[in-house]
């Protein structure tokens, strides 16, 4: 999780469907709009192909499937997070990024214990700011191979 001087939170906020989530900067390289995608034979349904982005390839992963809220469909405010993962570009798509805010890191609250264990994981808790809520990504789980 990215902290600067030991209590703030760098929080990229965005939407799939009508819910709106968080996902720590720390391993963000950009935001990019949606180019060319290229299937993968036989890839698990949240990956929805690869890309080439500046001589890197990417692979594109459908964050709404990852989280159970059906398919994504991809229009003209959706845009690909660029994560560095474990020496990795991995692509997630999601439906409309909103804002970049910085939090304290006591805003960051345990999830309700109704969200369900299987989903819990996905998550590292809810953030709270300026009367908005939204639950924070677990990019260690989301990006888990085992997951995909």
């Amino acid at each position: 999780m990215y902290v600067t001087e030991g209590t703030k939170l760098l929080i990229a906020i965005f939407f799939l469907k009508d819910s709106k989530f968080g996902l720590s900067t720390e391993n963000v390289q950009e935001v990019v709009k949606v180019g060319h995608l290229t299937p993968i034979r036989d890839a698990p349904d949240s990956v929805l192909g690869v890309m080439n982005l500046r001589g890197r390839i990417v692979t594109i992963i459908d964050l709404a499937i990852k989280l159970d809220l059906g398919k994504s469909e991809i229009g003209n405010d959706s845009r690909i997070f660029i994560i560095d993962w474990k020496h990795e570009y991995i692509g997630l798509l999601v439906d409309r990024v909103a804002e970049v805010i910085e939090l304290e890191k006591s805003s960051l609250k345990p999830l309700p214990e109704n969200f369900g264990e299987n989903k819990s994981i996905m998550f590292q808790g809810i953030i709270h700011f300026e009367k908005k809520i939204s639950a924070l990504l677990n990019l260690n789980v989301i990006l888990d191979e085992k997951i995909l």
